[in-house]
């Protein structure tokens, strides 16, 4: 994973490394804002480990969150067909009988109406 990413999206990213490295304190969390040199800093100062093995944690760390990322982009590709199967079956129901999509198009408009009245 690019560690652009990472920066981009630190909030959610520092939760994930506080819990990769639970030694990480909520303020290390705020100072290292994403910027891994201080990521890095941060994990061999609390746990004493060698530059070259925090190196390859974080880098661990990162083809990890990467797989996470693989996941929600396959989930959000099944939503995404699931909607357009669904896109398309409604528009094949409405073209075999145009007037009943009509009705439904306005018992939707009217239950909209309403709701928005109140």
């Amino acid at each position: 994973m690019n560690w652009d990413i990472v920066e981009g999206d630190w909030k959610q990213f520092g939760g994930k490394a506080k819990q990769q490295w639970a030694r990480l304190t909520d303020d290390d969390i705020q100072l290292i804002d994403g910027n891994r040199r201080q990521l890095e800093g941060k994990i061999q100062a609390r746990y004493g480990w060698a530059k070259d093995q925090v190196v390859d944690q974080v880098d661990r760390w990162l083809g990890r969150s990467a797989g996470d990322e693989q996941v929600i982009a396959a989930k959000a590709r099944e939503v995404g067909d699931t909607a357009q199967e669904r896109y398309d079956s409604t528009l094949d129901a409405i073209r075999r009988d145009p007037l009943k999509g009509m009705a439904i198009a306005a018992g939707i408009g009217f239950v909209g109406a309403i709701i928005l009245r109140r």
